[in-house]
């Protein structure tokens, strides 16, 4: 009795320890899990036969790698751990094509298959889709530095391009007023290849071919006590001699005071410049400048409206917002400033946050960034980052 007491003590004890045992396996042991992922926000893995974009999210904690055809670009080719990556996609001059985007790491490699569409057969016009769709951009509208359109049959959405080494790249884009004859924004980027000197300034004054003649601006529209105030600056854009010629364009001027546009805003836009030069090719400074025109005389928003006609607006505050990734990392900020003249150029004093400057200009600012980014870098200003 005392043998088979024994025995069943075992064989339970036996049981009890292989009961244990496979619990535990089965709380360790899971499927294997690729350590890379990519996914991309192309609907059916499909981009337009025109000049479109999209987004390359990986996910991954090691270093990485991507490659495609070369009508498919990347704002960063490489780095390291999680990163969401902006991709352009040149116009489809023929029939439709496909690209295998590969992101490698030391470990494996994943891949994704794109495809557009049948192109037009022409050449690639700078010009943006003529009715755009605010609320669904594509094309020139869906680059990271262009904000929300304002749309409507008075607001008009353009873009200057100029050719660089053969290779064709936007000078800036705008969204004009016709009511006002004035933009409500100008928006371009720094790259490695963009903040080059290799021009001097043009002063080649003269009209926008983009506007239509009656809602032209000329030299007499700006007369003392204004001057005509760059909105991107002439020394912004040294990287051709037509680039340059474009920034001379009276719809890309402000009706400026002097002392204004020679003083604070002229020292705001030299550290944007700042801020812009020591590029890596991976490295990009998103930029948007503008008066705010968003309102009327009588509500503030506007000083008055000047030139022969009295029909050109003269805003009270000026803005810029810039947007910076170096080394695969976001951050922004932005100035918003009476128009006035001032004593000190001290600018630290006008950075505020980019979601300060949505609710002063009721513009949206750098919506195409993914969700989760642009909540965290539009709220977050360090002026130490800066060096403010």
């Amino acid at each position: 009795m005392k043998n088979l007491f024994s025995s069943i003590s075992f064989m339970a004890i036996l049981l009890l320890f292989m009961g244990a045992c496979v619990d535990d396996e089965s709380t360790v042991v899971k499927p294997d899990q690729p350590a890379l992922r990519i996914s991309i926000d192309a609907k059916n893995n499909e981009v337009a036969g025109k000049r479109s974009s999209f987004f390359l999210r990986i996910e991954t904690t090691e270093k990485w790698s991507i490659t495609a055809d070369s009508w498919c670009t990347f704002n960063n080719v490489s780095g390291t751990g999680r990163a969401t990556i902006f991709c352009s996609v040149q116009a489809n001059l023929g029939k439709e094509r496909s690209t295998v985007i590969s992101v490698k790491t030391d470990k494996e490699t994943q891949e994704v298959k794109l495809t557009q569409k049948e192109g037009s057969g022409e050449n690639p016009d700078p010009d943006p889709d003529p009715d755009p769709d605010p609320e669904t951009p594509s094309g020139i509208a869906s680059r990271i530095e262009i904000p929300q359109l304002k749309g409507g049959s008075t607001n008009l959405f353009y873009a200057h391009s100029t050719n660089y080494n053969g290779k064709e790249f936007i000078s800036y884009s705008a969204e004009y007023d016709c009511t006002k004859k004035h933009t409500h924004w100008v928006a371009f980027t720094f790259d490695n290849v963009s903040n080059k000197k290799n021009t001097s300034r043009s002063d080649k004054w003269g009209n926008d071919p983009k506007i239509p003649t009656q809602y032209l601006t000329y030299h007499d529209d700006y007369k003392s006590p204004y001057n005509r105030g760059h909105l991107v600056a002439s020394a912004d854009r040294y990287v051709t001699r037509e680039a340059n010629v474009q920034t001379f364009y009276y719809s890309n001027m402000s009706p400026q005071l002097v002392k204004f546009n020679g003083g604070i805003w002229n020292q705001m836009e030299e550290r944007v410049r700042d801020w812009s030069e020591s590029l890596s090719a991976s490295d990009t400074v998103y930029i948007v400048k503008g008066g705010h025109i968003n309102g009327t005389v009588a509500d503030g928003t506007l000083i008055e409206f000047t030139g022969p006609g009295k029909d050109v607006a003269v805003p009270k505050h000026y803005f810029m917002a810039v947007l910076s990734l170096k080394a695969g990392v976001y951050k922004a900020m932005a100035f918003y400033i009476n128009q006035q003249s001032y004593s000190s150029n001290s600018i630290g004093s006008y950075a505020i946050s980019i979601d300060a400057l949505e609710q002063e200009t009721g513009i949206n600012f750098y919506h195409n960034l993914p969700n989760s980014v642009e909540e965290q870098v539009e709220r977050t200003l360090n002026k130490s980052d800066w060096g403010l």
